[in-house]
């Protein structure tokens, strides 16, 4: 008898009825500055990819911050000094 692998079953995708968010929306998400809707933005998420980054002493880790935000303009700041 073969052992069975357990099966990670994923959530589905459902359309959602609020208007800001762009998660399961028709619209992309804004192409500058920070937004709502991203993959760190369910803190079960967020939690599990932190253990994953201090398992594996990830050097960066102390910099993981789900709750960081920015502004267009800052974002289009940085691309230019980073473009030159």
């Amino acid at each position: 008898m073969a052992a069975s692998t357990p099966v990670e079953k994923q959530a589905p995708v459902t359309e959602t009825a609020d208007p800001r968010s762009s998660h399961g929306s028709k619209s992309p998400p804004p192409h500058h500055g920070s937004h709502e809707d991203h993959p760190f933005s369910d803190p079960a998420t967020a939690q599990r990819w932190r253990q994953i980054y201090n398992d594996a002493e990830y050097e960066g880790r102390h910099r993981f911050d789900p709750t960081y935000t920015w502004e267009a303009e800052e974002e289009k700041t940085l691309v230019k000094k980073v473009s030159k």
